[in-house]
């Protein structure tokens, strides 16, 4: 895929969980590191971590975070964007991705197969239901506009953001797309983890 950046998010409070999912490890790599490591399977021009400043990520990324700390996961979207190097033309696209779903690197190869039609903004994922908004491959230029749209972004949820744009969606047949908000939730998808946590 050509012109298209990536912007992880990763600086919520983690509160249901009970620590930051985003340094939780599971065999042996980072929560943060594994959804780089999807990230870049779009070969991104860039890959932008909105996070809190002290986590440790793997290889390089754009820096940011949204202000004030823990604004919400539309204020991280509005950051990450803001992040970006250089211009951001309407053509192109921008992969948005959580750091809670186990199988990220799958969930974006099935977005990266999915054949966007030319009169959409994009693709997520679905889950049992329910859409996956950081699971999403999004046309860069419907994404600004809606960006600008929403005004002040904190404590905005994710829907006010992205719910008018006209996306595609598409449910895997497995647990690909799946989170986690809990330990309970971690464990239901991987019986065998044995999680640890990076400081």
């Amino acid at each position: 895929m050509t012109d298209v950046d990536a912007i992880v998010l990763a600086g919520g409070r983690s509160s249901r969980f009970g620590s930051d999912k985003a340094r939780l490890a599971l065999d042996g790599v980072t929560m943060v590191d594994r959804t780089v490591a999807a990230a870049r399977l779009v070969d991104p021009r860039h890959v932008v971590v909105v996070a809190d400043p002290e986590l440790p990520v793997a290889g390089p990324v754009v820096r940011t975070r949204e202000r004030p700390a823990y604004a919400g996961p539309a204020a991280g979207v509005l950051a990450g964007l803001r992040a970006v190097p250089g211009p951001q033309t309407d053509d192109g696209w921008v992969l948005l991705l959580g750091c809670d779903t186990p199988r990220v690197a799958e969930a974006v190869r099935t977005l990266l197969a999915h054949d966007v039609a030319p009169d959409a903004d994009g693709v997520l994922l679905v889950h049992e239901g329910r859409p996956q908004w950081l699971l999403g491959r999004y046309r860069r230029g419907p994404l600004l506009r809606a960006a600008d749209r929403l005004g002040d972004p904190t404590d905005r949820a994710l829907r006010h953001l992205l719910g008018d744009l006209h996306l595609e969606r598409s449910t895997p047949p497995d647990d690909r797309a799946a989170d986690f908000d809990t330990p309970a939730d971690l464990y239901r998808l991987r019986p065998d983890a044995r999680p640890t946590r990076t400081r």
